[in-house]
């Protein structure tokens, strides 16, 4: 497999697994606040028992992924678990009234989901310097958040379509009978094709193949300029979004007063943002630096959450969600780079399992401040609470830039 197929099979992989992730993230979450009942706490607790779980495993799985055929591997196999997990959320549907049997037998399959797909991404974006050199990096992490969000997208609007028809529309939870299949087979494509030729003098040095010294102690990675105001301005910015994304689907049905189509619209509105900044990173020139980049994206990704809690009209929710997302892809393409950067004589596997470790221990605090938030301003109603929520997340990346801004992330680049 010559390295350019190899490349776009590694852009591939995040937009198919994305089908089922959002999906998973507004439309089965939402089934449980608002059609099974499942309070807003319960919710909150397995995405934090999930992330504590993952917090702990990353860094040791990630130390693991000392070579090729072990990484290929690893992504392989939890490829095929996030598939068939990802499928059996659809099985309270089997029943117009789920038993207690199904239903937190469902919840259980996403409280795994959500550990083996984070799993899958240390394994995926191990696989990046191993691709791509130096001077390609810039392009190919925003083009790889690009294609992710284009598959998210296209999982929005597959469910859409399919919440049209009937059978359905009777119970959300179906529709994963057919998303999770697809996407099973389609990002096992993509594993298949990423894997490294028996032959492979023809291939380009990639970043990995340059670094020579990999056997740092981990330990020393928290010492290096930059790297603790970084991880903790990831850590603030991961609080805000996947709290967001869990809770999305409640907030605009219950606060908002929008229905599953129209949600899903306004989904994809963030989803075609996040696009937007990928893509921007990925041709943008290296005039400025990465750094500053970085700054741009937590300034507008303040803004929009600050503007997503005032519930104006719909445009402007839409406007606030899509600017939610340009913000967010911005992020998550440069912060990418910066972990690569900053950590280019540590393992591979190890500073991306630091790095997703950081990122999930978000997914334990943000929910648990949304359902503390919710649960303090009770008084003030549903729609009254969830505001509260949503301005706690604006707070989080406000903090995340004054940090950034002190720590003087702003001088971070790829010639570094």
């Amino acid at each position: 497999m010559n390295n350019i197929t190899r490349k776009i099979a590694w852009v591939s992989y995040d937009a198919i697994n994305s089908i089922v992730i959002i999906v998973g993230a507004v439309y089965f979450t939402k089934w449980m606040i608002a059609d099974a009942g499942i309070s807003d706490t319960i919710v909150a607790a397995t995405v934090s028992l999930a992330s504590i779980i993952f917090i702990f495993i990353a860094p040791y799985f990630g130390s693991k992924l000392r070579t090729e055929k072990i990484t290929w591997k690893s992504l392989l196999s939890t490829t095929i678990l996030v598939g068939v997990l990802a499928t059996s959320l659809g099985l309270p549907g089997i029943e117009d009234t789920p038993s207690d049997m199904l239903l937190y037998g469902a919840i259980f399959a996403f409280f795994l989901l959500n550990i083996f797909y984070q799993m899958s991404l240390v394994a995926y974006n191990t696989y990046l310097p191993r691709l791509i050199t130096h001077k390609t990096l810039q392009s190919y992490s925003g083009f790889g958040e690009a294609s992710g969000q284009l598959g998210s997208i296209l999982g929005i609007f597959l469910a859409i379509g399919l919440l049209s028809i009937p059978w359905f529309e009777i119970s959300t939870v179906r529709i994963f009978f057919v998303l999770g299949p697809i996407a099973l087979v389609l990002s096992l494509l993509a594993v298949i094709l990423m894997r490294k030729p028996e032959t492979s003098e023809d291939l380009e040095k990639t970043i990995v193949d340059s670094e020579d010294n990999q056997n740092r102690p981990l330990k020393e990675l928290f010492n290096s300029q930059y790297f603790l105001g970084l991880i903790i301005v990831i850590f603030l910015y991961n609080n805000a979004f996947v709290t967001l994304q869990v809770f999305s689907g409640s907030y605009l049905s219950l606060a908002a007063g929008w229905d599953e189509k129209t949600i899903g619209l306004g989904i994809a509105g963030t989803l075609m943002g996040a696009v937007i900044g990928g893509l921007t990173v990925g041709f943008l020139k290296r005039t400025i630096t990465i750094g500053t980049i970085l700054i741009f994206g937590l300034i507008v990704f303040a803004i929009s959450i600050s503007g997503l809690a005032f519930l104006g009209s719909n445009t402007q929710i839409l406007l606030s969600l899509t600017g939610g997302g340009i913000g967010f892809g911005l992020l998550v393409a440069t912060s990418r780079i910066c972990i690569i950067i900053l950590a280019k004589s540590f393992s591979q596997g190890e500073k991306f399992g630091v790095y997703a470790a950081v990122s999930r221990t978000s997914a334990v605090i943000g929910p648990l401040l949304w359902a503390t938030a919710l649960a303090v301003s009770s008084s003030l109603g549903d729609i009254g609470s969830r505001q509260i929520g949503m301005a706690t997340l604006a707070a989080m990346i406000w903090l995340g830039l004054f940090v950034a801004i002190l720590s003087k992330l702003h001088r971070i680049d790829i010639e570094n």
